[in-house]
């Protein structure tokens, strides 16, 4: 069990302000994928479908029941997946949090938006999701963690401001707390850019849960108005301290992680980054319940992802930035009655910025040819709705110009089959995820698949060419941020175990 004492301190002053699990499933009757099922027959539809997007930040999709996981408690996660698909290489382009908004909001890879790390600008011309939505007629939202802060500008004025990506309807911002970025006591801001104190006795989830489902409610009374809402939570992101921890005594470690102080650390960390988990679990049936209960749920295409995943010591490693897919998989469920067929599995590679472009599809949306034109992502719509087996490209683009692996960091491309990551230096990773899920046969430098790592990297590399990203792209902006994560910059080599290494990495200023 976690040796974080607090967090059990303040367990029964939060559970007198959350239900359990038990008595909820019992309250609300989510015991079963049923208990989810739409209601039917409501007149006068709006001529698009609404779209709700909830996701989370550093979910790792291992870590859910409907991709394996048995110990994790995500009921309400799992019977949502039985209701329509899950996406089984759903893959975060550049994994860590802002260049995952970034590339999710403008449908871009991180080198054409601008925001390659976190705290970097993005581009002003750059396309935004919500903007397309709105000019289509739909009323915009979002909640929760927003983590798009710079250039912070005119970010927290009134609707039409340009750091606000389109979401001019409702928008209730919450500030991060790095301290304390789950307890009661929080700031957000308001549709009008208002700072607002929030002590409401409940954890940050919670709140979100209740604002998205006064903004469902609020719709339910105008039925033909379709609408956007994207809902951002901010766990099981650091820091890792649940209530719930304690459904978690002895969570299991997967194989790949070493043993001494990854082992330690991951067993220390599990039973609440588990507990946090479970918490989303019960605000996404919240909201879904709420969605049902509404008579909107026929119409809504509902959503569930994360920004990127946690390595949580497998590898050696801890947290983002890497391409293993622990760090760069992620949960994608999308719900579409009638239209996507349930319980419908994909394996294609599905990367960040293919979320825009498919959303539209799903929704019927035309998008306007100069905006389509600076699209990175690819439209899943025809395939998720059935009408072909072929996915629009077999495989997604990776890139992390500042991370754990020295600066100019990795590129990686993701089949069905394979992982291929390099460096400037040359080849890094090659994992056949068929048939080694665990990445625990790193081929990059074996005889046997010399070919197969040839073909990866001439690939890899005609589709840098292609894209527009080079060995040279670098930010301007910020020189502190960039310079941590440079070789020797303290960012590049703290935070991770102390023995397994990786490109770049400086020992005693020395790189090895």
């Amino acid at each position: 069990m976690h040796g974080q004492t607090a967090a059990y301190n303040r367990t029964v002053k939060v559970f007198s302000q959350m239900q359990t699990r038990r008595d909820f499933l019992r309250t609300v009757g989510l015991a079963t994928a049923a208990g989810f099922a739409p209601r039917i027959g409501r007149a006068e539809p709006p001529s698009h479908p609404n779209i709700l997007y909830v996701f989370s930040d550093q979910h790792r999709a291992a870590a859910m029941g409907c991709y394996g996981n048995t110990e994790v408690n995500t009921t309400n996660f799992d019977a949502f997946a039985a209701q329509g698909a899950r996406l089984d290489a759903a893959i975060s382009t550049t994994p860590v949090c802002c260049p995952h908004r970034a590339c999710l909001m403008t449908g871009q890879y991180s080198h054409h938006h601008g925001m390659i790390s976190n705290y970097l600008p993005i581009y002003p011309n750059a396309p935004c999701l919500a903007e397309t939505f709105r000019d289509a007629g739909y009323t915009t939202g979002y909640i929760g963690k927003w983590h798009l802060e710079f250039p912070v500008g005119d970010l927290h004025s009134g609707p039409g401001a340009s750091r606000r990506f389109g979401f001019d309807d409702y928008w209730r911002m919450a500030v991060e707390d790095k301290t304390h970025t789950y307890t009661d006591a929080y700031q957000y801001y308001d549709d009008d850019g208002v700072v607002h104190d929030s002590d409401t006795g409940k954890r940050q989830p919670v709140t979100m849960a209740d604002q998205a489902i006064a903004f469902i409610q609020g719709h339910a009374t105008e039925p033909t108005q379709p609408w956007l809402l994207m809902v951002g939570l901010g766990p099981p992101h650091t820091p890792f301290s649940s209530p719930l921890a304690s459904n978690y005594p002895n969570p299991t470690l997967r194989p790949n992680v070493p043993g001494g102080e990854p082992a330690s650390w991951a067993a220390d960390v599990l039973d609440d980054y588990y507990g946090l988990i479970e918490e989303l679990d019960i605000q996404f049936g919240r909201i879904l319940t709420a969605l049902a209960g509404s008579g909107l749920a026929d119409n809504t295409i509902v959503v569930y992802s994360a920004d990127h995943g946690e390595m949580l010591g497998s590898h050696g490693h801890r947290y983002k930035r890497w391409p293993y897919d622990y760090s760069a998989g992620v949960p994608f469920l999308i719900r579409y009655p009638g239209v996507i067929s349930a319980g419908s599995v994909l394996d294609d590679p599905f990367g960040t910025p293919d979320v825009y472009t498919t959303l539209a599809g799903l929704a019927g949306i035309t998008i306007p040819a100069p905006t389509l034109a600076a699209l990175d992502g690819a439209d899943f719509s025809a395939l998720l709705r059935g009408e072909t087996s072929t996915a629009p490209r077999d495989y997604t683009y990776m890139a992390m110009v500042y991370g754990y692996v020295a600066h100019p960091g990795w590129r990686a491309i993701r089949t069905a089959d394979y992982l291929y990551a390099r460096t400037v230096g040359g080849p890094w990773l090659l994992f056949d995820v068929k048939s080694d899920p665990l990445e625990s046969n790193n081929l990059a430098n074996q005889q046997s698949a010399r070919s197969l790592v040839q073909s990866l990297d001439a690939e890899l590399t005609t589709r840098m060419a292609e894209l527009g990203d080079s060995w040279t792209i670098r930010s301007t902006a910020d020189p502190d941020e960039i310079d941590k994560w440079k070789p020797g910059g303290h960012a590049a080599t703290s935070h991770q175990f102390a023995g397994f290494d990786w490109p770049g990495r400086i020992v005693n200023g020395f790189e090895e």
